[in-house]
């Protein structure tokens, strides 16, 4: 799922084919820090979380994120230093929130926003996820004023490379930091036993963010 949307996300798809895929990767991000909650937790007490403790946290990934955040956290975790560098990342990186909070507006109640509007609803008004991810990228535009002064060139079109290599690098990175999880003493022999799948984000190197392998792209 992580694989398949992440790779729509690089070739700057997402947009164009509406919601579908944002909330796919919503659904994807959702599960990948559910389930290394509920496997610190059974390396913690012993018992994984009930179904109403997983209810409760319900769909809201700024929720989960700050729970990672919180693992993170730890000071016996963050003896490595990559585990440090997730901490902050994953506690205090911008770009990173925003972003969750506009993935997450697709996967919940604001993936009906243009209907509510269609059919008159007031609160249909306030709900735009693609208004927050327009405001996501015009915040990092600002970060490249080169870029910025271009705007109105037809040349601008190369600036949406760059653009979506930012947005591939932060989920890439909150995807690896959460999966370290469990492979970095969270989780115990469970989690490593678990972490096959994760190979590819395991082992993706600072340098090779913005870049999906060619193992992830599912088709031609």
């Amino acid at each position: 799922m992580f694989k398949v949307t992440a790779w729509d996300v690089h070739r700057n798809e997402t947009r164009r084919r509406g919601t579908a895929n944002s909330s796919v990767l919503a659904q994807g991000l959702e599960r990948l820090m559910k389930v290394a909650f509920a496997l610190v937790q059974l390396e913690d007490a012993g018992t994984l979380p009930t179904v109403g403790d997983i209810r409760k946290i319900g769909h809201n990934l700024t929720a989960l994120l700050d729970r990672c955040a919180a693992i993170a956290a730890r000071p016996a975790y963050q003896s490595r230093p990559a585990a440090a560098d997730d901490a902050a990342f994953l506690a205090g990186d911008r770009d990173l929130r925003e972003l969750v909070v506009a993935i997450a507006a697709y996967g919940d109640a604001e993936r009906y926003a243009d209907l509510g509007r269609f059919i008159g609803d007031p609160a249909a008004r306030t709900q735009d996820p693609d208004g927050r991810m327009s405001a996501l990228e015009a915040g990092i535009l600002k970060r490249y004023p080169e870029w910025e002064a271009r705007i109105a060139e037809p040349s601008f079109r190369g600036f949406y490379p760059v653009l979506v290599g930012d947005l591939t690098a932060t989920v890439q990175r909150l995807a690896r930091a959460v999966s370290r999880f469990l492979v970095w003493d969270l989780t115990g022999d469970v989690g490593r036993q678990a972490s096959g799948p994760l190979t590819p984000l395991l082992t993706l190197r600072d340098q090779d963010l913005r870049a999906l392998p060619r193992r992830w792209r599912p088709g031609p």
